[in-house]
């Protein structure tokens, strides 16, 4: 960068004065021009015979002064030191030292910065409330660019930095410096706001904001070589084409048994790049595209075991089948702590598979074990930063050369869900956490853009209709449902104790909030399960899913049946014992071997007709695919993401594509004064569209068919009344 702007006198006085040649008689009177020569020199002039009067008088007041090829030269920097007569010397400015003069004196004082704006189709630059004598109306535009150099802190009109950036990098005139920082790119300006008017792609603050100190990750920097406002070395340049050159796409490992489908390969091979650069990656493929058998394909890449895998106790049999037909030794820590420490210990494993709650456990014992990779599967159960869960796993990622995330749905609340994520994958270019909500303090732009692109550059995104692969048709529907006049009352009474409480300060601070929650619960018994809060009167939620099931069935399809509570679940696994309907449970009281026999005789027993399952227990990490082909939910959450990955049990990659269209289908109460499922409804939409903006980068569109009787549905599907 350019010296920093100073009117601090040299400390080496003396020494320079030893240097001054003798004066001639009357020295002291004569008169100098000062002449831009160009944005670090000026040029100084003057009248024959007095270059030694000059030259002395010069290096007396200045710090720098080099005669070279017969001119005198010295620092703009310096000029403002010239701009009060000295002696009996005149000294006269051009049109272009002038200003430079005036503003450096400005900055002395501590006047406000000159302004730059544009005028007419120019860009001009002028002082506001200066002293007459200082003032400054119209600085020419090398002026302009040789304070930029310097230092200057102009205030330019946000509209038209860019234009000043591009007048600036016509000139050469670049404004910061680049280099290379491990996975990053550190950079460092005088001029923030210029800097970021180039809208860098995940551009970051690398100290507190308004330091002018700025990061970027390596891949994906592209856009850095694109203008010559910032100064590269050339080790960097050539860092940045490396990290940037075209990607091949991964082969299929020799002990794979499957051939790796083409999507997967260009999805491994991209995968392979940020691994190799950034030592951690998340796979971010739809549920059922195969994230699993890329993130295996990858370990085997790069040989990096052992490895452990860290997932959902619902997954563990998907690993162990994935691991046992590579042949990969593996352990599952299921049993008793002393025998699964043993085993872990032993260290005669290639692949150990442990879940969340149970790191903390063997943490002593994994930190021994080499590992050369960490799995993590649905990553997003990290997304707390505070968690014992969170901490244990990111304390994890500085004992391995190899990261690997996987989730369909990072994104869950709120972008600040991604920051211990990125945290893990490559803990030295994220923070956990943001003092902030919106992150302001992280990233100087849009935040939401920001995050986006930063989430791009380590993520791999694969959309379920991206596959390559002939897919049924899906169609999502909402079927709503009238409460009974019993539940309206109910929640009509509890919405006036509700407003009453608030007006006491009953939902404030702390305890205020489990006060909320437990109404919230006691919303949701009303709605979902009115047995659950003494009201009297069948569930018409659960007659409505259990009348839509039986419909499905009788045209020969199997399908899921979902709840968010016990209570519902219970009804409905009575409503089909009582109409004939055989099924199999998936709750959390149901063990990892008990969910595979159900699993497998939903699968192959005609008898079995219908799986039923809580959202919390069933919604991830099994497949009922491709025999179910509809799906029935009689109740929200509040996570987009949760409702997604219960969708993805019937609509995956080995879903039919000559079979029925897939149907999901959600039974939505709904009352004159508003629902529970209304306003969730509302929430659900909102938080979609974020998950869109910044995963996806798209517009959320919802495609979800209303219908306002089981008859009406039934008639569109199969066209009989």
């Amino acid at each position: 960068m350019a010296e920093q702007l100073t009117l601090e006198f040299s400390k080496n006085e003396r020494r320079k004065r030893s240097r001054v040649q003798n004066p001639t008689l009357f020295a002291e009177n004569f008169t100098i021009e000062v002449a831009y020569f160009d944005k670090v020199y000026a040029e100084v002039m003057f009248e024959k015979g007095r270059s030694i009067d000059v030259e002395n008088f010069l290096r007396r007041n200045l710090d720098f002064v080099e005669i070279k090829e017969k001119r005198i030269l010295i620092k703009n920097i310096e000029l403002g030191k010239l701009l009060w007569p000295i002696g009996g010397v005149i000294i006269n400015f051009d049109p272009i030292t002038y200003p430079i003069s005036k503003a450096i004196w400005g900055m002395s004082l501590s006047l406000r910065p000159l302004i730059i704006d544009r005028k007419d189709r120019r860009l001009v630059a002028f002082s506001m409330k200066w002293p007459t004598t200082l003032k400054i109306k119209d600085a020419p535009w090398k002026a302009v660019e040789a304070l930029i150099f310097m230092g200057y802190k102009f205030s330019i009109k946000e509209k038209i930095r860019k234009t000043v950036l591009k007048k600036l990098e016509s000139n050469n005139i670049q404004i910061a410096n680049a280099v290379l920082a491990g996975t990053s790119i550190y950079i460092d300006t005088k001029r923030p706001d210029l800097l970021e008017s180039l809208e860098l792609p995940a551009l970051s603050y690398r100290g507190l904001p308004g330091t002018g100190k700025y990061k970027i990750p390596l891949l994906g920097s592209n856009e850095i070589l694109r203008n010559n406002s910032i100064k590269c070395s050339k080790g960097l340049i050539k860092a940045i084409k490396k990290s940037n050159s075209r990607i091949k796409p991964l082969a299929t490992p020799k002990r794979f048994k499957r051939e790796l489908y083409d999507f997967q390969s260009r999805d491994g091979g991209k995968a392979k790049r940020i691994l190799e650069l950034t030592g951690g990656v998340l796979l971010a493929g739809d549920m059922g595209s195969g994230k699993t058998t890329i993130s295996l394909a990858l370990t085997e890449e790069f040989n990096s075991y052992p490895v452990l895998i860290i997932a959902p106790i619902a997954a563990f049999s998907t690993w162990k089948e994935h691991l046992d037909e590579l042949g990969i030794s593996n352990y599952l820590a299921i049993g008793k702590k002393e025998v699964d420490w043993d085993e872990i210990a032993s260290k005669k494993y290639q692949g150990i598979v442990i879940s969340y709650d149970r790191i903390n456990v063997f943490s002593d014992i994994i930190v021994r074990l080499n590992l050369k990779c960490i799995i993590v599967d649905e990553i997003q159960r990290i997304r707390n930063p505070n968690s014992i869960r969170s901490k244990n796993i990111r304390e994890l990622a500085s004992i391995v050369p190899y990261r690997i995330g996987l989730s369909g749905t990072p994104l869950t609340n709120s972008i600040k869900d991604l920051l211990p994520l990125g945290a893990f994958l490559m803990p030295n270019e994220w923070n956990a956490r943001s003092s902030k909500a919106d992150l302001s303090n992280i990233y100087p732009r849009d935040p939401e853009r920001a995050i986006s692109e930063h989430l791009d550059k380590i993520m791999v995104r694969r959309r379920i209709t991206e596959v390559g692969r002939k897919l049924p048709n899906r169609n999502d529907r909402r079927i709503y449902v009238g409460l009974s006049k019993e539940q309206e009352t109910a929640l009509a009474e509890l919405q006036i104790v509700n407003k009453n409480d608030r007006e006491k300060g009953y939902f404030s601070g702390r305890e205020g909030k489990m006060h909320a929650f437990a109404r919230l619960s006691l919303m949701q018994k009303i709605i979902n399960s009115p047995n659950s809060a003494s009201i009297k009167g069948g569930n018409i939620k659960v007659e409505s899913a259990l009348d839509l099931a039986e419909d499905f069935i009788s045209i020969g399809r199997k399908g899921v049946i979902f709840t968010a509570d016990l209570n519902s679940f219970n009804d409905i696994c009575k409503g089909l014992k009582e109409r004939g309907i055989e099924y199999v449970k998936i709750k959390g009281s149901v063990t990892p071997s008990e969910r595979i026999i159900n699993e497998e005789r939903f699968k192959r027993d005609p008898k079995i007709k219908v799986v039923v399952s809580t959202i919390q227990a069933g919604g991830e990490s099994w497949s009922a695919s491709p025999v179910a082909t509809w799906l029935i939910s009689t109740a929200y959450l509040y996570s987009p993401s949760a409702l997604a990955q219960m969708e993805a049990r019937v609509y995956r990659m080995n879903s039919d594509p000559g079979g029925p269209d897939i149907e999901i289908c959600y039974i939505h109460a709904r009352s004159p004064l508003g629902t529970l499922d209304d306003r969730m409804l509302e929430i659900l939409e909102k938080k979609k569209r974020l998950f869109s903006k910044i995963v996806d980068k798209s517009e959320y569109i919802d495609n979800t068919e209303k219908h306002y009787s089981i008859s009406e549905l039934l008639y569109l599907m199969l066209g009989e009344k």
